[in-house]
């Protein structure tokens, strides 16, 4: 199965190279859309886009990392940026991965994930729960807050709504979770 990652950046360094580690073995490509605005409009270096870079000379051997750069106050823009790059550069994936820079995936997850695929091959979109930490890693949120982002999309399958809300056909994996650090920073 061939699977490329989306991932768009602003802030949130701080567990991105946790978040592309977790993820590098499982993707044939992972497109990272850097932006230096924020959704909200304000300008600031993207702490993200460095960190990458740097992983990237040191340890991207395969040359699946692929960095493009596009300042945008919209999240749909940076996902169509990766879209026509994935299309241009005739990456074609059998499954879209979308995934944040606070988010890292067990192989445990990843199991399930490839489970999931080959069960399910009319599915066209797969969601995940997520374990969400407060102020440290070590304090977990329980219980588990009812968000099940779309972090899987098939091929051919247009992206609806914001990251895949609204694709139809969409199923949420039991016991699949990944770990969200959006609360940690």
């Amino acid at each position: 199965m061939k699977i490329v990652a989306i991932t768009k950046t602003y802030q949130g360094h701080e567990f991105s190279i946790a978040s592309l580690e977790s993820i590098y073995a499982h993707c044939s490509a992972i497109v990272y859309v850097h932006s230096n605005v924020s959704w909200s409009g304000s300008k600031e270096p993207n702490t993200v886009a460095p960190l990458i870079e740097e992983w990237c000379e040191k340890n991207d051997v395969d040359k699946k990392v692929h960095n493009e750069y596009l300042d945008t106050t919209i999240q749909d823009a940076q996902y169509q940026h990766a879209l026509n790059y994935i299309s241009k550069k005739k990456l074609s994936p059998d499954m879209l991965m979308l995934i944040d820079t606070d988010e890292v995936w067990t192989e445990e997850a990843w199991k399930l994930a490839y489970e999931a695929f080959e069960k399910n091959p009319g599915v066209n979109a797969f969601r995940s729960f997520m374990r969400t930490y407060l102020k440290s890693p070590f304090f977990q949120i329980h219980p588990t807050i009812n968000l099940n982002p779309t972090c899987f999309i098939r091929k051919g399958v247009p992206m609806l709504g914001v990251r895949g809300s609204d694709i139809p056909g969409t199923i949420i994996v039991t016991g699949m979770f990944f770990h969200h650090f959006t609360s940690v920073r």
